[in-house]
């Protein structure tokens, strides 16, 4: 991957809501449903995310294999969740990561 495809992809995983639907699934262990999604903070706009950027967004990290769907079972009901793939979990182990060093850099200044 190019400098250029770099930049593109991590400015993609900073916006509309990416970083914090990997960093969800990277922490509960479980797949989760779409709903669990609405109760994320859009930081950038101090409030929750629409249902459209959250479907945008949900389908952005599918096309990247760093989420995949999945069928989750519950009471004999079959519901659709969604669950961090290998790639998913090492993308994010590298954005957090560097989102340290940001902010040990940013002490500096």
């Amino acid at each position: 991957m190019n400098v250029k495809n770099q930049v593109a992809f991590y400015n993609m995983l900073a916006s509309k809501g990416n970083f914090e639907i990997i960093k969800s699934l990277v922490k509960s262990n479980k797949p989760l449903q779409f709903k669990d999604f609405k109760i994320l903070n859009n930081t950038k706009r101090d409030g929750k995310f629409s249902t459209r950027t959250i479907s945008a967004s949900i389908k952005e990290l599918e096309s990247l294999n760093l989420i995949k769907n999945v069928i989750i079972k519950n009471n004999n009901k079959k519901l659709v969740g969604y669950e961090i793939t290998k790639k998913g979990e090492l993308t994010y182990i590298i954005l957090k990561e560097t989102q340290n060093k940001i902010k040990l850099l940013e002490k500096d200044f």
